[in-house]
Parts: structure tokens; sequence; C-alpha cells
């Protein structure tokens, strides 16, 4: 799987964001091949998931137009 980012605006604090409030969203995939989302602020704070949902997660935030830690837990995201 090749890997994949863009930035996303939010609301929260993510200890710092990104210019512009924004966070960092990446697919890739694990050493077993397993699909994972992430969703990173510049530093500390991170979400993810992992399993083949991983990619349908990706895609459904692209057309997000900001990001919550609330949303994104519930599209089944958890913290680092």
């Amino acid at each position: 799987m090749k890997t994949a980012i863009f930035f996303k605006k939010t609301s929260d604090n993510w200890c710092p964001n990104y210019p512009e409030n924004m966070v960092r969203v990446k697919l890739g995939a694990l050493k077993d091949g397993i699909p994972r989302v992430s969703v990173w602020g510049k530093d500390d704070i991170g979400m993810n998931f992992d399993g083949e949902k991983a990619i349908d997660i990706y895609d459904k935030i692209k057309t997000m137009d900001s990001v919550s830690f609330d949303n994104l837990e519930e599209l089944g995201l958890t913290f680092f």
C-alpha cells in the first residue's frame, strides 16, 4: 500500500496544531500489511485506526470540512 498524506482543519488543540489549525492525516500500512489511518498534531497528540475499514475512514475524513476529537472517535479512531 502506498502512503498518502493530507492536512485537515481542526477545532481542537493537538498540542500544537500545524499552521492554520491543521492536523496531518495519513493512510499507510503496518508491517503485516494491515491498513492504518492516523491523525496527528505537530507533536504529542495522535489518533489511529487499524484494519480494513481504515481506507474508508481515510476517505470519509477527506470529505469533512474539519475534524475534532469527538468526530474522529465516532469514526472509530482512538488516542495513542
